[in-house]
């Protein structure tokens, strides 16, 4: 499916999630009925797709696509590591939300800075336009 078309919460990964929460969610993972992963199994492609973007590691992600491509790479032991590689790549993200979390008027702040700084572009913008279309 798209992903414009996910079947709800519980079927994607959103930036907040706890690890428990995302090792639950790729362990539920839709993959073939077999145990394995085989070079013609589109669900375990994708998500050994999404492994290979998210892994800094070289050697394991050739040691996993030789496994998968030989169809002896397991699900079982496959996601685990998936997961890992989510987790840690929403860590950092994590972290800067709690922190923002913890200073609302800070957030609010900023917030207000931008609104200010775009009405202020996007009045010189209108003005140009309306100069240049003669609505002036």
């Amino acid at each position: 499916k798209k992903m414009s078309k996910s079947a709800g919460a519980g079927h994607c990964i959103f930036l907040a999630d706890e690890p428990e929460i995302i090792r639950k969610k790729i362990a539920k993972a839709v993959t073939d009925e077999g145990g394995g992963m085989g070079e013609h199994i589109s669900g375990g492609r994708n998500l050994l797709q999404l492994f290979k973007v998210l892994s800094g590691d070289k050697v394991l992600k050739q040691q996993l696509d030789d496994q998968y491509r030989a169809g002896e790479l397991k699900y079982s032991e496959f996601k685990p590591l998936l997961a890992e590689a989510i987790i840690k790549l929403l860590e950092p993200i994590q972290e800067k939300r709690k922190e923002l979390m913890s200073k609302p008027k800070e957030v609010e702040k900023i917030l207000r800075s931008g609104r200010d700084q775009a009405r202020l572009i996007a009045g010189k913008t209108l003005a140009e336009v309306k100069e240049k279309m003669g609505l002036t």
